[in-house]
């Protein structure tokens, strides 16, 4: 049962996909062809293995007989009631369902609700479209040809009553002919798939703003419906309007910025920030743009998702959307400091970090005196972001910590930061030794944070100790010595290349080995 329902789960996200593509790109489109025939092959594979694939559904989402499919899936919730709202309870995929069909149903979705109602329901449509692997409803493979033998005997009436030889019949059939066209086309100018592919290649100002304000109407009742998935399509559509490399008129670009704004509501925006956690999101990129227009309404939905997430990648993703609006989101992550939970206020202080302002490090400051560890080393990495004079001095005074871990945490930290003023401290912690023991983590550190500040000031602590030969301990001095020979190969002076010669001239094993592994390099750069 957990593997068929993962199955159908897989379907459903590929289903989603589809509907997105179809929504986004023009028929022929290389982009929508592989979206189609992933989808269709994923659902075909199925039906061939399994029967036929019976879903039903409401306005919540998905079910495989009473079972939820994809439960807390926001896109596949969504998909289910753009389904739902046009009178759709079940669908049933057989073995008759082919790849035209499925471009059928998705082209069926982006008709508005009202639309479908008024054509007959999604039965009559796909019924007229020759669809017969798809069964929608309770519909069965006998009321599926009663319906097109009605469909086909509303036709035969339809074109019988055009041949009526009566004059007055033909006048006034001649007169409503010439009025269908124009009906037609206002049918097809009101439908919002026909509105977007008309504004997209717009390029009059005034024509631009009369399509724009009509699919602000309909983007409107789709927010209201709750169809917020066609709601983004729309969005994207303003998008492209703003785009700097467009080459639109100015007008146009202040219109659709207008627009797109005004489609912001908070149902919109954890859709938006929802979508931008999704481990698979083709539209990603566009949704973080339009993230950066919302501005100041996207920073809360974004912390709660941050902190929220229970998924590594997810958290990267909103991470990286709170980051991206700079120091300008500072006070919001800052008042979040004050958290009870450990975990937020870490990731509050990873935040700052990135920020990289100088104004975060009275909070950084603040926050390394929580009781919890793991907050302090936080701080600790966070401090190599901001680099500064006061940056250096938080971590030179976390070297007084008892705690073994937050001083490793702090001397690596001074290496990255790579200010030379550190030097004279980080040497004498390399140079410590004792001599019935293991070389102690931070003397390790600290020999690696002097090779990675790169300074020559660092030579008269490293060479001492690259040259140095005990009686005891010897095998825990060779390590501190191979560390000692990589850190002056990073400073790369003249001073320092001959320090290590002279250590492999006089040295074997391990120790002499990394030594030339160091020569060589160095030779191979000149």
């Amino acid at each position: 049962m957990v593997t068929e329902l993962q199955s159908h789960t897989n379907i459903l996200i590929e289903l989603t996909k589809a509907v997105k593509m179809h929504n986004f790109y023009p028929d022929g489109h290389p982009n929508l062809d592989q979206a189609l025939e992933r989808c269709f092959s994923i659902i075909k594979k199925n039906v061939d293995e399994n029967g036929d694939l019976k879903w039903r559904l409401d306005q919540k989402g998905f079910y495989d007989d009473k079972t939820p499919i994809a439960p807390g899936n926001l896109d596949v919730a969504s998909l289910a009631r753009k389904i739902f709202f046009r009178r759709i309870n079940q669908i049933t995929f057989t073995h008759r369902f082919n790849s035209r069909e499925l471009s059928v149903f998705l082209s069926m979705l982006k008709l508005e609700p009202d639309d479908v109602h008024a054509r007959g329901g999604a039965e009559t449509l796909m019924a007229g479209a020759d669809v017969s692997g798809i069964l929608l409803n309770a519909l069965t493979y006998d009321d599926l040809e009663k319906l097109k033998a009605d469909l086909e005997e509303k036709k035969k009436q339809e074109a019988a009553e055009k041949e009526l030889p009566e004059a007055a019949g033909e006048a006034g059939e001649a007169d409503e002919l010439k009025k269908q066209p124009d009906e037609k086309e206002q049918a097809s100018a009101d439908d919002l798939a026909t509105l977007i592919a008309k504004i997209r290649v717009e390029r009059d100002s005034l024509r631009y703003n009369d399509l724009s304000a009509r699919i602000k109407e309909k983007a409107d009742e789709l927010l209201h419906a709750g169809d917020l998935d066609n709601v983004l399509g729309v969005m994207i559509v303003f998008l492209e309007g703003m785009k700097p490399s467009s080459g639109l008129p100015e007008e146009i670009t202040a219109a659709a910025d207008e627009r797109l704004r005004s489609l912001f509501n908070p149902d919109m925006m954890r859709l938006l920030v929802g979508k931008l956690g999704a481990k698979e999101e083709p539209l990603r990129d566009a949704i973080k743009r339009i993230l950066l227009i919302a501005d100041t309404q996207a920073f809360e939905p974004l912390l709660d998702a941050l902190v929220s997430s229970e998924d590594a990648a997810s958290r990267r993703h909103y991470f990286d959307g709170v980051v991206m609006f700079g120091p300008k989101m500072r006070p919001n992550v800052e008042h979040r400091l004050q958290s009870d939970k450990w975990f937020i206020v870490r990731q509050m202080a990873a935040i700052l970090g990135e920020l990289g302002d100088e104004g975060c490090l009275d909070e950084l400051e603040n926050a390394y005196g929580h009781e919890d560890t793991r907050v302090k080393k936080e701080v600790l990495k966070s401090l190599v972001k901001i680099r500064s004079k006061r940056s250096t001095a938080i971590l030179i005074n976390a070297l007084e910590e008892k705690e073994e871990s937050l001083v490793n945490q702090a001397i690596i930290s001074l290496g990255m930061l790579k200010d030379s003023s550190a030097i004279d401290i980080l040497g004498k912690i390399a140079g410590k030794r004792d001599p019935f023991a293991e070389t102690r983590e931070a003397t390790k550190e600290a020999i690696k944070a002097l090779g990675n500040i790169g300074n020559e000031k660092a030579l008269p602590y490293l060479v001492p100790i690259l040259l140095r030969k005990v009686w005891f301990g010897k095998e825990s001095n060779e390590q501190a010595r191979a560390l000692a020979a990589n850190a002056l190969g990073a400073i790369g002076s003249k001073k320092a290349i001959d320090a290590v010669r002279d250590c492999a001239a006089a040295s074997s094993g391990d120790l002499h080995a990394a030594c030339r592994r160091i020569l060589d390099a160095k030779a191979r750069i000149k």
